[in-house]
This record gives structure tokens, C-alpha cells and sequence, in this order.
């Protein structure tokens, strides 16, 4: 019913797999075909040298007619009921200690689920309100935080790293001064993923240590974006796409810089409260808290077992990478996210950005002379799928997007055309398992709740 593709590029870009930052680079100039796609996330490296990063998630929708129920109140309780149905089945498939999945729908959300044991070893059952880790499912929250200060005024998608970081820019490479926000977002800054080069690779090692003192946060970044200016590029800006973390590290320097506060707090005040997203928060789900009251990321164990992974510090990637991947949420209110962005794509009026800058959020990048290139927008993979047409013509736009810590599994996909969307997480570790499980809910949720098929 899926069909996974490793380390494809598909226009959206390189997928960087593997531990110590090895790059697998994927075939090129191939077309995203009718029953597969690909949500890019990075692989970064732990301070220790193991991974720390995200995979690949495909999905294998096709099309059909949707089914309308007539009674809201009930058809609710028997799609919950078939979710549930459907995440426990293949929770046991692939042995994930916890899975969760939730689907909106012309308006609402039309099924939330969560399945499983919050740890492996452990049999307190996870809820539908638990929290799981997103990964590089965040740098779309991080573009929608750069959207809400663009219609405010405080900075352009044009604004430079020069415009807003002068001093971090004049001590970096020239080639990065004139490198825009927006090309920070699309990854077509020059600047190279964790994974491409020694000098990338040895950086990180730098950028762990300064989580590892008392520095505050904006300080934290100002400084690993100075580490990461004085990078060599990998090409001319604009023209060249290498995914990398390391772009929107420096994007939220220069938001925290505009804003005048934390990343983690500009977040929280400019898009998780207006969306009521109560659960979202960073960093491992439990960290600073009663540790036995959210899910656990796992670690491969010996012999194919699973080692949970307690919430603290080695549980997540150092909290200054926040901008490219440390959000953690409930399905039920990531779909919220997920929704505002189907609605945005939809010229919807009234919500937190206006139409014309969630047009400019979605729009495929552009290089230097103003040509249309590639396939990904500000956080967003762009693909196409038959099941996501809304009238009969060619397939229609897909939003979509992975991500992993290594130690979670998460996976967005919006169609806008079909007024749908639809997430899915879980515990897994970083693997074919975790990736092949929201695959499966994905799909099943787009057969149930999309195409009305059983």
C-alpha cells in the first residue's frame, strides 16, 4: 500500500541520511510520479559524533469520492473510533511504542488518535493530548513567525543578513552578507547542511558547547550564526539548495533580533497562542517536568530492542538549533497548524497571515533572476497527487514535511485543494519502522476521511 524511496532528491532536495554527516545523494531530475513523494529533514550530529536528525517520509495516497456522514456528533465518535482502529494496527505492525494521527476536513478536525505505551517497558498508555517531538516539522512554524513580522513591518523577506545582523555578517563571509531571509527559508543561502564537509560537520561540536554553559539564548544564537557565516558556501546564493539546518539557525537570529526576545517566546506569543496551541512547547515532551507524563523518544537497543530515552539533554538536539527543529505538540494541536496553512494556501481571509503572504510562504523559490527553481517553499516540500485534486484536471498541490531527532518520527501533509490535512507521529527510532508507520496512518487516513474507501 506504500511504496518508501531512500534519498531521493524529487525536487524538493538532497536528503541527508546516515550517521558522522555522511551526504546520500539522491537521483536528480526525477518527477514526483503519481503514488510516492518525499517530506525532507536533516541528519544532524550529536556532540558525541552519533545522529541527530530526521528521515524521509513517503506517503501512497490515491484518488476517490469522499463520503459525508450526516450527523456530526456521531460520525465524529465512529471516525475517532476508526482511527483508532486503524493506528493500532499499525502500531503493532511496526512495534512503535506509541502512534498518533489526526485529520482535518472543510473546517475541522474530523479524527484524533493516539495509541501505545508513553515508553517502551513501561504500560501507561499515552492519550490523545500527548505530546510528540516534530523535528524539521518546525521550520514551517519558524517561516509563519517570519510571516507575522514581514506584515508587521519589523523585517522583508528581502532583508539581508548584512540589513539586520551587521556586526555577525561583517565578521563572516562576504558571499553571506546579501543573503536574503526568504533564501534562508527555501535553503538557497550558500550556506551548507551539518553533513556536507568537515568543516560543517566540526562546527556542530562547537554549537553544542554553547548549550552546554549558563549564556542565554539570543546570545546562544548570535553566536552559533557567526560560526555558521563563516562556513564556505557551497554555491551563489539563490542558485543553489543544499538542506540546511544550519540557514534557519541563522533565520532565527535574525527574527530574535527583530523581536526583540527568544525564539522559544516569539513562538509562543506570535503563533501557538493565536492557533491555541496550548501543548507546543521544545525540546523532549517531559523535560523539566514530571518526566512519566509524556511519551519518551527510543534509541535502538541491543538485538532490535528499544532503549527510551529519559527527558534532558541527550534527548534532543541542543536548544539552540531551535528555529530548524526542537517543537513538540499534540497531533490534535499540530493540526491545527497544519490547518491554518491548508486554509492559508485555500486565499482564505481573517487568518493570522493574510492571503498574499501565505501566497508568498507557499510559492516556489526563485533564483537570482527571478526564475521559478526547485521544489521547496519556506518549510513546506511542494508536490502534486491525484487523491488532492479538487476538480478534475491534473493532480493537485501538496504541502508536506518530515521530521526526526532521531528519537521521534513525524509527518505533515496538507491539501489544499481538497480543503484537507493531515499529520501523524511517533516514538520510533530515526529508521525504516518509524517513517513506514506515519506512512500507513497517513494514507489510511486519506482513504477513510478523504475518499470515503474502507
Amino acid at each position: 500500500m506504500t511504496r518508501r524511496r531512500r534519498a531521493l532528491n524529487n525536487g524538493i532536495g538532497q536528503a541527508v541520511r546516515g550517521c558522522g554527516g555522511r551526504v546520500m545523494n539522491g537521483e536528480k531530475g526525477r518527477s514526483w510520479g503519481k503514488v510516492s513523494a518525499a517530506a525532507v529533514a536533516v541528519v544532524m550530529l550529536g556532540a558525541d559524533g552519533r545522529c541527530m536528525g530526521a528521515q524521509e517520509q513517503t506517503a501512497d495516497p490515491a484518488e476517490g469520492a469522499a463520503v459525508a456522514p450526516a450527523d456530526a456528533t456521531e460520525a465524529a465518535a465512529q471516525n475517532n473510533e476508526k482511527l483508532r482502529a486503524l493506528i493500532e494496527e499499525v502500531r503493532a505492525k511496526h512495534k512503535a511504542p506509541a502512534l498518533a494521527g489526526a485529520a482535518w476536513r472543510d473546517g475541522e478536525a474530523v479524527a484524533v488518535a493516539a495509541e501505545g505505551v508513553r515508553r517502551d517497558g513501561d504500560d501507561t498508555p499515552v492519550t490523545d493530548d500527548d505530546r510528540f517531538h516534530i523535528g524539521s516539522c518546525t521550520k514551517a512554524m519558524t517561516a509563519t513567525l517570519a510571516g507575522v513580522f514581514v506584515e508587521r513591518g519589523l523585517i522583508r523577506w528581502e532583508s539581508t543578513v548584512e540589513d539586520v545582523l551587521p556586526a555577525i555578517a561583517a565578521s563572516g563571509r562576504v558571499e553571506y552578507r546579501a543573503v536574503t531571509l526568504e533564501q534562508l527559508l527555501w535553503h538557497r543561502s550558500g550556506i551548507p547542511g551539518a553533513g556536507h564537509g568537515k568543516e560543517s560537520g566540526a562546527i556542530w561540536g562547537d554549537i553544542w558547547r554553547l548549550s552546554s554553559g549558563d549564556m542565554e539564548m539570543r546570545e546562544q544564537r548570535r553566536r552559533a550564526a557567526a560560526l555558521i557565516l563563516g562556513l564556505a558556501p557551497i554555491g551563489p546564493a539563490g542558485d543553489t539548495f543544499d538542506y540546511s539546518n544550519y540557514g534557519y539557525m541563522v533565520a532565527g537570529a535574525m527574527l530574535e533580533e527583530v523581536g526583540g526576545d527568544t525564539w522559544e517566546n516569539l513562538m509562543q506569543r506570535e503563533v501557538f497562542a493565536p492557533l491555541d496551541m496550548t501543548s507546543a512547547g521544545f525540546g523532549p515532551p517531559g523535560a523539566g517536568g514530571d518526566a512519566r507524563a509524556q511519551p519518551w523518544g527510543h534509541q535502538p537497543g541491543p538485538t532490535g530492542s528499544l532503549k527510551p530515552v529519559e527527558p534532558g539533554p541527550g534527548a534532543d538536539n541542543p536548544a539552540v538549533l531551535g528555529p530548524a527543529g526542537t517543537v513538540h505538540v499534540s497531533v490534535n494541536d499540530w493540526l491545527k497548524f497544519a490547518a491554518l496553512h491548508c486554509r492559508g494556501a485555500r486565499g482564505e481571509e481573517g487568518l493570522l497571515l493574510k492571503p498574499e503572504t501565505f501566497a508568498r510562504m507557499h510559492a516556489r523559490p526563485r533564483d537570482a533572476a527571478g526564475n521559478e527553481v526547485g521544489d521547496y517553499a519556506m518549510g513546506w516540500g511542494l508536490t502534486a497527487r491525484e487523491w488532492a485534486r479538487g476538480d478534475e484536471g491534473t493532480p493537485g498541490l501538496v504541502l508536506t514535511h518530515g521530521g526526526s531527532n532521531t528519537m521521534w518520527n513525524a509527518v505533515a501533509w496538507i491539501a489544499p485543494e481538497r480543503n484537507a490535512a493531515f499529520v501523524a507521529a511517533n516514538n520510533l527510532p530515526l529508521g525504516d519502522a518509524g517513517g513506514r508507520a506515519n506512512d500507513e496512518v497517513i494514507w489510511g487516513m486519506v482513504q477513510r476521511f478523504l475518499l470515503g474507501q474502507e
